[in-house]
């Protein structure tokens, strides 16, 4: 019961990744042969994976939108209305 109340209070925390391998540490019993210190590394070392790798999805997905964006822009012709006519 405890190791459910945990868990359910790091998804609340926005902790999912971290909630996630810790389940996957309770039914792993190798894990056991780990000291807490080591246990807790890798639980906080998946959480910061998690929220690294998210972060650079969001910068992709920010950067790709700003290519579609910038080529609609190049292929209307929008580019060019800035410049000058001599």
């Amino acid at each position: 019961m405890l190791s459910y109340n945990t868990v359910s209070k790091l998804h609340e925390m926005k902790l999912s990744a971290m909630a996630v391998s810790f389940q996957k540490q309770m039914e792993d019993h190798a894990s056991s042969e780990l000291n807490f210190e080591e246990r807790f590394g890798l639980l906080v070392d998946t959480e910061w994976i998690s929220r690294k790798n998210n972060r650079l999805k969001h910068l992709v997905r920010k950067a790709d939108c700003k290519r579609k964006q910038d080529r609609r822009i190049v292929e209307s012709g929008r580019v060019c209305e800035n410049i000058p006519k001599d």
